[in-house]
This record gives structure tokens, C-alpha cells and sequence, in this order.
């Protein structure tokens, strides 16, 4: 007999996709499952559409609240899954019909209680599949989930942001996106160590549930295949979140505090310090949001735009990750926003990335 499964789908104002995305779900050559829409305060007609899927088929029951952001929707989903296993989907994206058939089997096999598996973007009608950066088939027990799984997607390490600029790595080489929608998650691991969603992230909420997640999976198998697509659109959440600068700062700082309280949960369970794993990304964040307010932000002045680079290059637990980060950079193109920032050096940085601005000069950190 095939295993429940549930599947966490929040929604909003997802009218021209949810179509699209419930189709495929439902067409699962696996029929055994759960579908839990959360309608975050949709204003289009996507309530109007789920009304009709819920009344089509009895597996769907559709959730409808105000609008609270996706923590809270996906927090929703959980307490009403009751699957032995668990997916997180998005109403705008698609997955392959024999997803669950697939992945399932797979956990069934050897009672794996996770399944990593291969994803793709679709952008433009082009088709960017995801490497996933482990061996083929490959499994992982215990303390190895955390060493070698948690570091793929947690953030920059220190050795990895050193290693960038020497020039032997891509600066997201090896690197896994965050979504939840990229692997299966056993909803008693979930459930048992009550495993949320930060609902007071805005971004990163992703980041941190699937590595508290991880924290305290058992046996974790690498599927290489490619089951689910992610479809870029303008109106997406990280698309309007890069357009504000200031908001993208403030949630970089609580993102950043969640990653230090996540890792302290972590040492103190197991012994295993992963502040090393993410350290490089709060330094890189440094570099990336003195470029970004070198453009202006909300009329404010040159020197407006500066103290906030230059309050956040100081924040205290800003400056512990520099601190820790005692590379002996040469000098290069590169390294020298990072040479001034770490000797804090902040107007001098400022002016150069104005100067580079101004020339057409472009910075990528990532």
C-alpha cells in the first residue's frame, strides 16, 4: 500500500500558474496524497480558481487566510499535513509527473527519512538544470549530513570566499539554492522537534527551516534526477525584494542572527560549529550592499545612502564575521572592497564603488 503523502503549496496572487502547477500535481503517477493550498490573501482570482480544483478533487482542501507572508502559510501547511512524508511546492512553479512515484520509492527503499533531488530554472523558455554537487546515488548518515550537506546551501564559508579570490572557485560553485521545494522531508522529524518557519524572515526563512531540518535527519540519499521547475517571473518575491534596499538590509540582519542562533542550536546538539559555513556570505553581503547604495534609494543624499552602508558594515555581529575572516588577501581587483572594508575603511570604499558606478564599472559578488 503507497504511503500518504502531503503536499504544502502557499499561494499568492498566482491566477496565471496555479493552473498549470495543480495539473501536474494532481496527474501524479503516485495518487496517494494530501494537497494543502494556503491562499496567502490573494487579490486576484486565484481563490476563485482553487475553489474549483478543491470541488474536482477530493485530495486538495484549500486553506484561506490573510495575507502574512509564506512562514505563516507554510507553518499553516504543516499542522494540517498528516503524510508520512512531506513536499513544499510553489503555486507558480511545475514538477514532473513522476516526481512523488520516484522519490517515495526511493525513501521507501532503504528508509531514508530525506531525499535530495535535482531541480531546473526555466527562464525565457530556457532550461537551466542544477548540478546537484554530490556523488551520483550517493547517501549520507548522521554527523556527515550536517559536514557535507548543510554547507551546500547555508551560505559562503570563509575557506570558500578565500578560495574565490585567489581565484580556484566560483563564488556559488558547488552552491545549492535554498527553496524547500528541492527535497522530501519526513513530517515526524518535522513534527517531533517542531520545526518552523521564521515568521520574521522575510528572505532566508528557506535557508534556516531546511538546515534545522537537516540538523536532525538520519539518512539523507541523493536522487540525480531532475523532478521540479522553477519559473522565474518579474513579480516574484526575491525579484521585488532586490529592488529595496533598504528592506534587503534589515532582513540581511535578522537573517543573519537567525543563521547565529541556528548554529549556536547546532554546536550545543552536536558539537559541530557551522558558522564556518556561512561566515563568507555576511562579508560578501557587506561588499554587495555598499554597490547597491551607491544608485539612489528613496531620494536620500550621498551621504544618507553612506552611514547606512556604513552602519551595517558595523553592526557588531557584522563585525565578528570579519573578524574571523583573517584571509591574507592579495591585492586585486576583487579583494580590495573587502581590504578596506575589513580595516574599516568604509568612505574610501564608498567613493570608489560611486567612482566605479559613474564609469560603468560592475561589481559581482554573487
Amino acid at each position: 500500500m503507497e504511503e500518504l503523502v502531503s503536499i504544502v503549496i502557499p499561494v499568492y496572487n498566482v491566477e496565471k500558474y496555479i493552473d498549470q502547477c495543480l495539473d501536474c500535481i494532481t496527474n501524479q503517477t503516485y495518487k496517494n496524497i494530501q494537497i494543502i493550498v494556503i491562499n496567502d490573501g490573494s487579490t486576484d482570482s486565484t481563490k476563485e480558481k482553487l475553489k474549483s480544483w478543491e470541488k474536482n478533487d477530493n485530495r486538495i482542501t484549500v486553506i484561506n487566510k490573510k495575507n502574512e507572508g509564506v512562514s505563516i502559510a507554510r507553518n499553516c501547511g504543516i499542522d494540517s499535513a498528516y503524510g508520512k512524508y512531506i513536499f513544499f511546492f510553489d503555486g507558480d512553479d511545475t514538477v514532473e509527473l513522476k516526481c512523488l512515484e520516484k522519490v517515495v520509492s526511493k525513501a521507501e527503499e532503504n528508509e531514508f527519512d530525506t531525499i535530495l533531488y535535482g531541480y531546473a530554472s526555466l527562464r525565457k523558455n530556457k532550461i537551466l538544470n542544477h548540478k546537484l554537487p554530490y556523488n551520483k546515488n550517493e547517501y549520507l548518515l548522521n554527523r556527515d549530513i550536517i559536514e557535507k550537506v548543510v554547507p551546500h546551501s547555508i551560505g559562503i564559508s570563509y575557506k570558500q570566499l578565500e578560495e574565490w579570490l585567489q581565484g580556484k572557485r566560483g563564488i556559488r560553485e558547488g552552491k545549492e539554492l535554498n527553496g524547500p521545494w528541492r527535497m522530501c522531508y519526513s513530517t515526524q522529524i518535522i513534527k517531533e522537534n517542531n520545526i518552523k518557519y521564521n515568521e520574521n524572515l522575510k528572505v532566508g526563512e528557506d535557508t534556516i527551516f531546511t538546515n534545522e531540518y537537516l540538523s536532525y535527519s538520519n539518512k539523507v540519499a541523493i536522487l540525480d534526477e531532475c523532478f521540479y521547475y522553477l519559473h522565474n517571473h518579474e513579480e516574484s518575491t526575491i525579484s521585488r525584494y532586490l529592488e529595496n534596499v533598504d528592506n534587503m538590509i534589515n532582513n540581511k540582519k535578522i537573517l543573519l542572527n537567525a543563521k547565529k542562533h541556528l548554529s549556536n542550536l547546532i554546536e550545543k546538539r552536536t558539537g559541530i560549529d557551522i558558522s564556518e559555513y556561512w561566515g563568507g556570505e555576511v562579508i560578501l553581503s557587506t561588499v554587495q550592499i555598499a554597490w547597491l547604495l551607491t544608485n539612489k534609494v528613496n531620494n536620500e543624499s550621498w551621504y544618507q545612502r553612506y552611514k547606512i552602508f556604513k552602519e551595517f558594515a558595523n553592526d557588531k555581529e557584522v563585525r565578528q564575521c570579519w573578524k574571523r575572516f583573517d584571509s591574507k588577501m592579495k591585492l586585486s581587483i576583487k579583494a580590495i572592497p573587502l581590504l578596506l572594508i575589513k580595516y574599516r575603511m568604509n568612505l574610501i570604499v564608498f567613493i570608489l564603488m560611486s567612482i566605479f558606478k559613474k564609469s560603468g564599472f560592475k561589481i559581482n559578488v554573487g
